[in-house]
């Protein structure tokens, strides 16, 4: 667990240094000549001619605003909840499946219990690629270590190993198939909440797939009916 706490935490510092020394200077410099421009096509007042003061600086205080104004900016928290949860709530809805995924794959418990499946249900599919690179980063350093290979990741993994997972309208569902999915996905649906719309919506959105020419019509069928078999044992 301690291994995946530290991949978990240089992943972090990837993305971080990613964020602010790249994509972030990159779309600043973008927004600016964008503001520009449309300001200029426009014929109305923009970081071409914004100032403060004597000052224009070409309309580079305007990313420095918009940079203030992001830090500066409200947490909107709805009266009566409680405000830590309510801040950890996304991380604590999604890390939960990923840990547990990571571990099973890595513990092997899965072969030595060839009639259980498992299932991770209500959380989407699109953490997958993730976690899969996770995986694949701790598989690497367990090799450099010269340590016993504890585990197998394969494109069979969630075939081979009864893992179940539920995709979403919203999920990037070519992107999943990539990853040896065909045979273990379900769609998730919104059974016992208040919006029963929202159960017929997503078992349209699969079918608009095939239809669209995203995913076969036999993927379609698994995804609707035959995995779910397969999953409670039908």
């Amino acid at each position: 667990m301690s291994e995946l706490v530290i991949l978990l935490a240089l992943s972090l510092a990837k993305v971080v240094v990613i964020l602010l020394g790249f994509v972030m200077v990159i779309a600043t410099i973008l927004t600016w000549a964008e503001r520009r421009q449309s300001a200029m096509i426009q014929n109305r007042v923009g970081p071409n001619t914004a100032n403060i003061g004597p000052f224009k600086m070409a309309g580079l205080f305007h990313p420095i605003a918009d940079a203030i104004k992001t830090l500066m900016k409200e947490d909107v928290i709805p009266d009566g909840v409680d405000k830590v949860l309510h801040t950890l709530a996304p991380f604590i809805a999604l890390f939960p499946v990923m840990a547990a995924f990571t571990a099973l794959v890595k513990s092997g418990l899965q072969s030595n219990f060839k009639n259980l499946r498992f299932g991770f249900i209500e959380a989407g599919a699109a953490w997958i690629p993730y976690a899969f690179s996770q995986l694949e980063q701790l598989q690497r350093a367990q090799r450099l270590r010269e340590r016993a290979r504890t585990f197998e990741l394969g494109k069979d993994l969630f075939r081979e190993d009864r893992l179940f997972v539920t995709v979403d309208p919203v999920d990037q569902i070519e992107h999943l198939l990539a990853f040896g999915t065909e045979d273990n996905l379900i769609v998730g649906t919104d059974y016992g909440h208040s919006d029963p719309s929202a159960n017929a919506a997503a078992l349209e959105e699969v079918q608009r797939w095939a239809n669209d020419g995203r995913i076969t019509n036999a993927v379609a069928e698994k995804i609707l009916q035959g995995n779910a078999r397969r999953f409670y044992g039908l």
